[in-house]
């Protein structure tokens, strides 16, 4: 720690659990009242779970972050944060889209959590009028930035024109707008990914003639984003279950889940499910690029 604040002289600290610390019981969180006493840096440890996934892991991060650096600040009419725009699912170029496509409708971002980002920028998110959680990472700093400072949040992907102008209703409004949940059905459509950007692709398809898609993910997944047949999969003999069904017409998701399956498929890849790979890197479905995507492979 002395070693990594000499080289990198950093605004702040978090202590994550490797699993070694783990194992031998390293007390992370003295460690970091240490680094607040002696060096007066704000530090803290993240209690992280090996158990499970990068989304968890992000969350847990940036809840950490808000703790530490947050204050609340007078609002700011017509701000807004970007929450869970993580690197393993938002390239940077996807962050930037969200952002202009936010100024042209009169939203100023005044932070990013998870994408890359200033400290002071951080620190001044506590005066934005609105969270707008992009990315299931996201959801445990609204919700603590709710109780907290007072601001409300909005959840869902940018990703589809119709999405989009949903979202711009309820950031104008600060209230989520409750969707009218399709009655339960064989799927046509199967979608497998991360939880926010998977139910974005389902609004398109349901558009596209779609009656009845499900979104199931080995990820994080939160339990009132959850439509009837949504499934968080344990293992891949749920999910050769769930690919197992007849009357599927489409399946959209990384290849690596496809395990032989006859139907037909569309690559959703995610660099999580395995190694980083400039093959597997994010691509931008931000506001009439999922639209497009879909039609092209559709």
């Amino acid at each position: 720690v002395e070693t990594g604040i000499e080289v990198f002289r950093p605004d702040f600290m978090l202590l994550a659990t490797a699993p070694c610390a783990a194992m031998i019981g390293s007390d992370l969180a003295e460690a970091a009242d240490r680094v607040q006493a002696e060096r007066r840096i704000p530090a803290a440890a993240v209690n992280l779970d090996g158990q499970k996934d990068y989304l968890f892991g992000v969350g847990m991060a940036l809840e950490a972050m808000g703790k530490l650096l947050l204050e609340k600040g007078d609002t700011r009419p017509g701000t807004v944060n970007l929450l869970g725009c993580n690197t393993v699912d938002w390239s940077e170029e996807m962050v930037q889209e969200t952002g202009q496509w936010l100024a042209s409708h009169g939203w100023q971002v005044l932070s990013r959590w998870g994408s890359r980002e200033t400290t002071e920028n951080l620190k001044n998110a506590g005066a934005a009028a609105r969270n707008l959680v992009v990315n299931l990472s996201g959801l445990r700093l609204a919700r603590y930035m709710e109780a907290e400072l007072g601001i409300p949040y909005v959840v869902g992907a940018p990703f589809g024109a119709d999405q989009c102008a949903q979202l711009l209703e309820e950031l104008e409004t600060g209230l989520s707008d409750p969707k009218e949940e399709q009655p339960e059905g064989e799927p046509e459509a199967l979608v497998i990914g991360e939880q926010l950007a998977a139910n974005a692709i389902r609004q398109g398809l349901e558009q596209r003639g779609f009656a009845h898609v499900r979104v199931c993910s080995f990820l994080e997944m939160d339990k009132g984003l959850m439509s009837p047949g949504d499934k968080k999969l344990v293992s891949e003999d749920e999910l050769e279950a769930e690919l197992s069904n007849e009357t599927l017409r489409v399946v959209l998701g990384d290849v690596d889940c496809r395990i032989g399956s006859p139907v037909k498929w569309a690559p959703l890849p995610n660099q999580g499910n395995l190694a980083p790979s400039r093959l597997l890197a994010p691509f931008s479905m931000t506001d009439g690029a999922l639209d497009r995507w879909l039609d092209g492979v559709l």
